[in-house]
């Protein structure tokens, strides 16, 4: 089984990049699918910049080391050639821009408060005892040893009882089985 390693804002985000993505292959001509795919590939991998002036820094996916400065225009290749000049660069950029005002847009996640646990009794018991026919496990806590005893002095005088032997004495039922933690 694998386990999923996204965040819940990671998996938001790819939501979001997934709708866009569609948007733009509904919007730009059919000659443009496979450089959408590779610009949303870009917006994964982190490979796009969005700068202060509007501009963007579009990492290549064929040269690790060279990056495109892009805006309405880009200076690689495919540029000239790509379908009103929408080279997966570009696309990036439009999809990174409409990604961060899309993710802005929508509410914060709320923060997850994590569970604190309740402190442990400074002293307790359990005790298995018949009730009415049925074996039952009793815990007492408290946070005086001596209190505590007493409350169980208490129980097991209610719920031990005699029962007739064979030798026609009285017998105690069975003891119950006392388990007792104090600190």
């Amino acid at each position: 089984m694998v386990t999923s390693t996204l965040t819940p804002d990671r998996t938001q985000m790819r939501q979001v990049l997934a709708d866009l993505a569609a948007k733009a292959t509904a919007t730009l001509p059919a000659e443009s699918a496979g450089r959408i795919a590779k610009a949303v590939k870009m917006v994964l991998a982190g490979d796009v910049e969005l700068l202060t002036d509007g501009t963007a820094t579009v990492g290549s996916t064929t040269d690790p080391l060279k990056t495109y400065s892009v805006n309405g225009t880009c200076p690689c290749h495919d540029f000239t050639m790509a379908p009103a000049e929408w080279c997966s660069h570009r696309i990036a950029r439009a999809l990174a821009i409409r990604l961060g005002r899309s993710l802005a847009a929508l509410p914060a996640p709320l923060p997850e408060v994590p569970a604190v646990p309740l402190p442990e009794a400074p002293a307790s018991v359990n005790v298995h005892l018949t009730i009415s026919g049925r074996q039952v496990q009793l815990t007492l806590r408290d946070t005086d040893e001596t209190r505590l005893l007493a409350r169980l002095t208490t129980i097991l005088a209610q719920y031990i009882h005699l029962r007739p032997s064979r030798t026609g004495r009285p017998q105690r039922t069975s003891a119950p089985r006392i388990r007792c933690r104090c600190r």
